[in-house]
């Protein structure tokens, strides 16, 4: 799953115009279609960024796809202007064996993650996400309570801090059993 962002579209709209904008976008999008394989699926995400699903495409496959993307826009000509586009390129890698809980939307957010990396280490560059995506669009509550639990003193408050279901009752029954056995471990290496 990869999210593209062209880099500088507001200053391009405000230096050519919001119908050269329009046309950049519709260059994108060609470049975007003439660069992926048949089974691949693409769409506007909003503004001036785009999201491309290339299924059963590993990380090679996808990196050499992704680039002829970011080429073909950067070489894109855009009547009205002096210049084209260039993109910046985030996406990450979904292992069906490894990752069998992850959502498509905390996929979607690994895939931002990386498309900010690219931005921040100067654009016009496709970035891999790094580590494995959250569990969940809840998985910040796991750390947190984690955390909590090794501030604890008692084992009663541990205890009672295991049957908080009440906590986090919007989590799947699965994800309450990964962050005790998540909290388990981490008493177990902090000793407590």
């Amino acid at each position: 799953l990869a999210v593209l962002d062209l880099d500088h579209f507001k200053a391009f709209n405000d230096e050519h115009g919001h119908v050269a904008g329009d046309r950049l976008l519709i260059a994108t999008a060609q470049a975007i279609f003439d660069s992926v394989r048949e089974s691949d699926l693409a769409a506007r995400y909003g503004g001036e960024e785009f999201v491309v699903v290339l299924p059963n495409a590993g990380s090679t496959e996808a990196l050499v796809c992704l680039e002829r993307i970011r080429a073909a826009i950067a070489k894109a000509n855009v009547a009205g202007a002096s210049r084209g586009a260039t993109a910046s390129i985030g996406f990450a890698v979904f292992d069906p064996l490894a990752e069998q809980q992850i959502s498509p939307t905390a996929l979607l957010r690994q895939a931002d993650a990386a498309l900010y990396r690219a931005k921040e280490e100067g654009r016009d560059r496709v970035v891999l996400a790094e580590g494995a995506a959250p569990y969940s669009s809840t998985s910040g509550i796991f750390p947190a309570l984690t955390n909590l639990a090794l501030q604890l003193r008692c084992p009663r408050e541990v205890f009672a801090l295991l049957h908080a279901g009440q906590l986090f009752p919007q989590l799947h029954h699965f994800h309450q059993q990964l962050w005790i056995r998540r909290l388990f471990s981490a008493l177990r290496s902090a000793r407590c």
